[in-house]
């Protein structure tokens, strides 16, 4: 345009005022170049300076990266601190508590509570248990009147059959208490029941957990039968295989069989069968002995005879149990026999199998959880135990002492003192000082919106300086 208007001026009677034209533009235009340097200079870059520099964004890249690692390292310290403090106090307060309710039932002073503790943590970790679990099954036998030397065996023996079986405790403590009491003529262990169980489990098709439903539902009358508890462990596993109807159905079929077995007119109908209900001896025949003997003629009984026969020993609901048991009986080579033997030749399997499975990965990680239990137990109360009572017996003071206000005693006046004169704080002075650091909150706050405000607008300003210089 320039040097159009100069040829143009040079043309004709008016080309020297074309120039002075011309000129003007042209220092204009760079007063207004420079007026947008000085802006460009002065204006603040909050972003920073872009430039192609390839080294400087990586560098800036990697310490972005550092500060973000660095943080999540420390937040994860901090967590683990603080869940490390959590789980000592939580493992310390409920173990604290376990104990305490089995020592309402044991009586223990403070060292043989601690000594029974760690022989609970103990059991806890070799039957693969937690200690909640443990303690509930110790809590259990020392409501039974045992001692501390047999309530440690016992639930020791129902943690390993909890664990070969996979019954929950409550029901493992039922199955070895109701064989206990229901055999105390046999003098049975806890242990030799369990070891039992776990012998007869492994060489038939019934488990621990069927065997020990059984045992819970038909003990007693099994053994009011004369029934021998080698025998009734037999007799429920040749059910057992032959029916696979489950512990607790065929234990309540065997109780309802025994019972009926008891009845005068099942012995007049063995009589009228010619099955004598007397041994050699002249005494009253066990009633897994009538069961062998009716097993060797019902086979030769017709169809109506059988059924007959079926109903009046074992009932109308209990006739496929008696079935089977007597289809087993009467071979020559049983599962009831060859599980008699089983369990009468039973030394410490259930002992073997626990200490087997204490040898994998799970078992001793659940050892070794235990251990770290119990440790965080006595580590915990030695750090939290007289803090947290010194706490909570100052704050049950203070609340009991403000709650008896009609109460002239000393508490009862320390309590009221403290609260009126907090009131009296807040009232007074207290207000006095929330309003003034509320007002400071209020000038601080007003400050600091003022100055963003202005620095927005000076941002404003300057993008509007560039605009017009970038349109010139």
């Amino acid at each position: 345009v320039i040097l159009s208007n100069v040829q143009i001026g040079g043309a004709g009677a008016t080309g020297g005022a074309g120039i002075n034209k011309s000129t003007g533009a042209i220092s204009n235009l760079s007063a207004g170049l420079a007026a947008g340097s000085a802006a460009a200079t002065s204006f603040n870059q909050p972003l920073g300076k872009i430039n192609g520099n390839l080294s400087e964004i990586d560098k800036s890249l990697g310490a972005a990266n550092a500060r973000v690692i660095a943080f999540g390292a420390s937040a994860a310290a901090i967590y683990g601190v603080q869940s490390a403090v959590q789980q000592l106090f939580s493992s310390f307060v409920n173990t604290e508590q376990k104990l305490a309710e089995i020592n309402t039932v044991l009586n223990l002073d403070q060292g043989g509570l601690k000594s029974f503790g760690k022989q609970i943590f103990k059991t806890a970790g070799q039957t693969g248990q937690s200690f909640d679990v443990a303690a509930e099954a110790a809590l259990e036998f020392s409501r039974q009147g045992l001692g501390v030397e047999k309530t440690t065996e016992r639930t020791r023996q129902a943690l390993i059959l909890s664990r070969l079986s996979g019954l929950d405790a409550a029901s493992s403590v039922n199955a070895i208490t109701a064989s206990i009491n229901s055999y105390r003529k046999e003098s049975l262990s806890a242990s030799s029941i369990v070891n039992k169980l776990a012998n007869v489990d492994a060489g038939f098709a019934v488990s621990s957990a069927d065997l020990a439903e059984a045992l819970s539902r038909v003990g007693s009358s099994a053994s009011d039968a004369g029934v021998s508890f080698d025998e009734l462990i037999a007799l429920v596993t040749s059910a057992q295989q032959t029916t696979a109807r489950g512990g607790s159905v065929i234990g309540n079929s065997l109780k309802t069989i025994f019972t009926r077995l008891s009845r005068t007119k099942t012995r007049e109908l063995f009589a009228d069968l010619g099955i004598s209900t007397l041994d050699e001896q002249g005494q009253e025949k066990n009633q897994i002995a009538l069961l062998k003997d009716l097993a060797g003629v019902y086979g030769s009984l017709g169809t109506e005879q059988k059924s007959y026969v079926a109903e009046q020993v074992g009932g109308v609901f209990q006739i496929n149990i008696l079935k089977a048991a007597l289809a087993d009986l009467g071979r020559s080579y049983s599962i009831y026999d060859r599980a008699l033997n089983t369990s009468l030749g039973t030394t410490n399997e259930a002992e073997k199998r626990n200490a087997q499975l204490n040898q994998t990965l799970s078992g001793l990680g659940k050892q070794t959880a235990a251990n770290v239990q119990s440790a965080a137990s006595t580590v915990g109360e030695g750090i939290f135990a007289p803090a947290a009572k010194n706490v909570l017996n100052i704050a049950d003071f203070l609340a009991t002492s403000i709650n008896e206000s009609e109460s002239t005693g000393v508490g009862a006046k320390l309590g009221q003192g403290i609260v009126n004169g907090l009131g009296s704080f807040l009232g007074g002075p207290g207000l006095a000082i929330v309003g003034a650091v509320l007002a400071k909150l209020f000038g601080d706050f007003s400050k600091y919106g003022a100055t963003a405000a202005q620095s927005l607008f000076g941002l404003d300003k300057a993008a509007k300086n560039q605009a017009a210089i970038q349109q010139s």
